[in-house]
């Protein structure tokens, strides 16, 4: 109720909030996997979605970083076609 107005408008607060937590608390990254299939990067606690495309295929996986695995983690992928 305290991001729209009366008329159902978009607040000031809300235009802050869309752009927090779509574009400065999201985690989007590119980058190439290395020959022995790792990448770096730094992020938040949470589940991430991943998809990696060698040539024409791309693959697709889900994982959690969270603090049982803050150095390393191993993400199971699937072909998404």
């Amino acid at each position: 109720a305290g991001l729209l107005d009366e008329q159902g408008k978009p607040k000031p607060i809300y235009h802050v909030l869309d752009k927090l937590i779509n574009q400065d608390w999201k985690t989007n990254i590119e980058g190439r996997v290395s020959k022995e299939g790792k990448i770096n990067f730094r992020g938040f606690y949470g589940t991430y979605s991943i998809e990696v495309q060698y040539g024409d295929k791309v693959w697709e996986g889900i994982f959690e970083k969270d603090k049982r695995n803050q150095d390393e983690l191993i993400v199971k992928l699937k072909n998404k076609d």
